[in-house]
């Protein structure tokens, strides 16, 4: 949560952000090793922590573009993503494990680099059996490569679904051997299991939860267009009976990923979330001209991006992350200028220091806002007058 009502502005050049700032510890770093407690994922001391995040998307170059390197670093220091969830297809492992482990290692490696946290999804599609043994072959391989490092969560099942959607017979089962199989070699991590009805009915899960391991916690996915208060009031039934929780995969949309954008209902969704320290991560990075899709086709494969590389949704979503980053603090701008974080500050007077220096504050829809106008709360883009490519990121 953000600590201080007032601005915080950071450096930033076609919204690229100085990589894990300024002396600042990474976010792993200070949060360690992730558990569960009760109906709360918690970090190394115990405090609950809601991760937020992007996720990743492999179903055509729209998205798979985007494994690498670069752009999850920009999605980590740009946006400052605290998660990124990584799609593997079964069928992709199928046909070519080796190539497909090294593209989601490429993936799960640049989350280390910058401190943040990876979720390792195997996504079988609709009605589709999830094929358990190469599941098995395939977290064998994950968990022997990642069980000593604290940034890695696993999530066996995407969304369970159709011919194989029963909790008692078929998911439970699946998701108790898949655990088992992980537990073997990573004792710790977080293993995010799928539940009945496309990952909807955590209430189902929830009463006959896996009790043989610990850290195990259950996927909810909603598409706020489509699911509504009665998804939540699942999502409630969930945590009174004592199950963690966490939304591996949400849209501001419809759950077909296209039609109505709703800004309404998503926030609603973000403000149940946040009350109950749940994490989530945004479907997804791709360019697919869907609603969902949270870059234009004009995004870079590999970064940096700017607002006109993003769709509407994907600026709303950019938003709500960077509305959860704490770590913004005085930075420094090439020139030499400082920029301070500054308490309470309701217009656009005084934010750039330094003799002489104005700032321009525009909407991060690219409308400017006149000198001295008071802001609501939000996110800002900051420009230096005297040189407009100084820029900068300010939460009011």
């Amino acid at each position: 949560m953000r600590s201080n009502p007032g601005f915080v502005v950071v450096a930033l050049t076609c919204l690229a952000f100085a990589s894990p700032g300024f002396g600042q510890q990474t976010f792993s770093g200070i949060h360690g090793q992730l558990s569960v407690k009760g109906n709360r994922i918690v970090d190394k001391n115990g405090n609950p922590i809601a991760l937020h995040g992007m996720s990743m998307y492999h179903w055509n170059s729209g998205g798979s573009v985007f494994y690498n390197a670069s752009a999850i670093n920009h999605l980590a220091q740009d946006w400052h993503c605290t998660a990124i969830r990584i799609p593997i297809k079964p069928s992709d492992y199928q046909t070519n494990a080796v190539a497909a482990v090294n593209e989601i290692k490429t993936v799960v490696d640049a989350c280390i680099a910058n401190g943040i946290y990876a979720i390792v999804d195997w996504h079988p599609g609709n009605n589709q059996d999830p094929n358990m043994a190469n599941a098995r072959q395939f977290f064998t391989t994950m968990a022997t490569a990642y069980g000593t490092t604290p940034n890695i969560m696993y999530e066996p099942w995407n969304e369970p679904n159709m011919n194989y959607n029963d909790w008692p017979t078929y998911v439970k089962p699946y998701d108790d051997s898949l655990v088992k199989t992980i537990r073997a070699i990573d004792p710790h991590n977080i293993v995010i299991c799928g539940t009945p009805g496309w990952s909807q009915d955590v209430d189902v899960a929830s009463l006959s939860p896996i009790t043989n391991f610990s850290n195990v916690a259950y996927t909810l996915h909603f598409y706020a267009a489509s699911y509504k208060q009665w998804l939540r009031d699942k999502l409630d039934v969930a945590l009174k009976n004592g199950i963690a929780v966490f939304v591996t995969e949400y849209g501001s949309c419809e759950n077909s990923g296209s039609g109505v954008f709703d800004s309404v209902e998503t926030r609603i969704w973000w403000n149940h979330l946040d009350s109950n320290y749940i994490g989530c991560t945004n479907w997804a990075v791709e360019t697919n001209n869907e609603t969902a899709s949270a870059f234009n086709s004009s995004a870079s494969a590999s970064g940096p991006w700017t607002i006109a590389n993003l769709t509407a949704p994907g600026i709303f979503v950019m938003n709500y992350i960077l509305s959860k980053y704490q770590g913004l603090g005085v930075g420094v701008l090439p020139n030499g200028q400082k920029l301070q974080q500054r308490a309470n500050v309701a217009s656009t007077k005084g934010l750039l220091t330094g003799a002489g220096t104005k700032a321009s504050i525009y909407t991060v829809n690219g409308v400017r806002c006149p000198a001295g106008c008071k802001l609501p709360s939000g996110l800002y883009i900051v420009r230096d007058a005297e040189n407009p490519t100084v820029t900068g990121l300010m939460m009011r």
